[in-house]
């Protein structure tokens, strides 16, 4: 069984254990990441999270991930800062957890309703400056005249 199984079934024993705005609060956010030995990390996307958790829910977690995983379990809680240091990723996984949506391009943008009075103000502001520009250029090249 992997980490998200075990957590997935962890987490359906948390929700009937905990009420509702304690389960969305504290357990939702949290995330499996590395089933390691008899030990499951599980990521708490802060400092202030995983000393609340310590405090208030280790125990329950940890007797829930035991039940999921079928067998004695330790929970680690890691802040991102730990789970770096930990895990660190290669650069191969890096990358692939930053590819775009190749469907959404410069080559591809289209504008619409929602955007055609941005561009058109920016086309009308592209204008004024060449104009401004254009008169600069003219009024030095005609000061530059009057002294030759």
């Amino acid at each position: 069984m992997n980490e998200t199984a075990i957590w997935e079934k962890a987490c359906g024993l948390l929700r009937d254990e905990m009420s509702e705005p304690s389960f969305d609060t504290w357990i939702a956010p949290l995330a499996a990441l590395k089933y390691h030995g008899d030990a499951l990390y599980v990521d708490t996307t802060s400092d202030f999270i995983k000393k609340h958790i310590l405090m208030r829910y280790s125990l329950l977690i940890a007797s829930a991930v035991s039940q999921a995983a079928g067998r004695s379990t330790r929970v680690e809680f890691v802040t991102p800062q730990e789970a770096q240091a930990l895990f660190p990723k290669t650069e191969a996984a890096e990358a692939a957890s930053f590819s775009l949506n190749p469907k959404y391009t410069f080559d591809t943008f289209v504008v619409g309703n929602s955007t055609a009075l941005r561009a058109r103000r920016r086309w009308l502001w592209q204008r004024r400056r060449q104009r401004r520009i254009t008169r600069c250029l003219s009024m030095v090249a005609s000061a530059l005249a009057r002294r030759i």
